[in-house]
């Protein structure tokens, strides 16, 4: 019986790389649902749904979890085996997860004592800090802030400067997080904020960061995979500063004990799914920074390195043997996230030779795969359509500021 794939999220370069890893090599059905603010108003696909791998393509509302299920249960249930979900995004995996009563009797997914629910309480990033110090982890100092008279609450002690960012992993402010210098530009932004809606957020010490580490793993109940340690070397620009851009698959030095602690925690929570740690080096010592309950973009790499944990989860998931798929990676590999290099470089925030030379140092690229190659060939067709409009809409712009001046 061919398996059913389903994978959710608003993240195309996330999505594509799941899709690859677990359709090299096994044959499966795979469903794409393109989570999106507004449904699209012409005859589109996004760029990973070309992929050879990908069957079908629906698109459903980001924050609508009736829309989102009513796809689901209409188009994908109904067969004689249930189907496996997986998200690639924290917004995605808590409406799978606000709706898990209604969905466990038809899909496999990720969960927690398959109790709706227990995946967003992880969200909660002081949830996630207190198993992190169980497991070993250093943690900055941390506020909830509080709410009153229609105002954030800031408490006295938070020193500066801080960092502001969502204690919620969904719905989580991204545009919104960033560093304050002083309580003064603290309060003015959560005051511009208030204005808007109010979201739960968390202030922590600002950590004076020296490198960042990923780790991606599976944990199943019983068993944890941990196969990598992932160093984010070179990050994006402009709108996707942040993102790695270009990154490194190793094995964990001796004595390193990063692996070790990730395991614990992710025993500590229960977890049955994909995951991945963000982690620091700050002053020689190692913070966590996040859990994040899906994939990550750069667990492809991880895949080409030796050890696939997306077939992992598939075969684990349907109860199969786990037949040529490895644990632990046969060889460390640098990565490029050409997704980022590109958007950054039509954008105008790199050079095509700053682009080009990690693309030469890069063993792996995640999207510009030769064996599955349609998805680079209408992402780059896109991202130019795209910088076209935006640089002719630029300009009509900068003429009607010339003439109203000149008036």
């Amino acid at each position: 019986m061919r398996h059913h794939i389903i994978i959710i999220g608003t993240n195309t370069m996330t999505r594509l790389c799941l899709i690859r890893s677990i359709g090299e090599v096994i044959d499966c059905d795979i469903t794409v649902i393109h989570m999106v603010y507004e449904m699209p108003k012409k005859k589109y696909l996004p760029s990973d749904a070309y992929s050879k791998y990908v069957k079908e393509c629906f698109f459903a509302y980001k924050f609508n979890a009736e829309s989102l299920c009513s796809i689901l249960l209409e188009h994908c249930s109904g067969t004689e085996e249930k189907p496996l979900i997986l998200s690639v995004d924290d917004d995605s995996a808590n409406l799978i997860d606000s709706s898990l009563d209604r969905l466990k009797d038809h899909f496999l997914c990720a969960h927690i004592n398959h109790t709706q629910g227990q995946l967003a309480r992880l969200m909660n990033k002081q949830v996630q800090k207190q198993l992190a110090l169980e497991a070993g982890f250093r943690v900055a100092r941390s506020w909830v802030l509080g709410q009153k008279d229609g105002h954030y609450v800031v408490p006295e002690e938070v020193t500066y400067p801080c960092y502001l960012k969502g204690l919620l992993s969904y719905h989580s402010m991204k545009m919104r997080q960033g560093r304050f210098e002083s309580r003064e530009e603290l309060l003015r932004a959560l005051d511009d904020m208030s204005k808007h809606s109010f979201h739960p957020m968390l202030v922590e010490e600002y950590l004076d960061i020296e490198e960042e580490l990923g780790v991606m793993g599976l944990a199943d109940g019983e068993r944890t995979e941990a196969p990598a340690i992932v160093e984010l070397l070179e990050s994006g620009r402009g709108p996707q500063k942040g993102v790695s851009a270009f990154g490194r698959v190793r094995k964990e030095v001796p004595g390193e004990n990063i692996i070790g602690k990730v395991v614990s925690l992710a025993r500590k929570s229960e977890l049955f799914g994909l995951f991945n740690v963000d982690l620091a080096i700050c002053h020689g010592e190692v913070y966590f920074l996040e859990l994040n309950l899906r994939f990550a973009a750069y667990g492809y790499a991880i895949t080409k390195a030796g050890a696939n944990l997306p077939a992992l989860m598939v075969k684990r998931s349907f109860g199969e043997p786990q037949d040529g798929c490895d644990t632990q990676i046969k060889h460390e590999c640098s990565y490029i996230n050409d997704f980022v290099a590109i958007c950054d470089f039509v954008r105008g925030y790199r050079s095509w030779k700053d682009y080009k030379a990690l693309r030469l140092k890069a063993d792996v690229a995640l999207m510009n795969e030769p064996a599955d190659e349609r998805p680079f060939k209408q992402f780059k067709k896109k991202m130019w359509i795209d910088c076209l409009k935006e640089r002719i809409k630029n300009k009509l712009d900068e003429r009607k500021r010339k003439k109203t001046d000149n008036r």
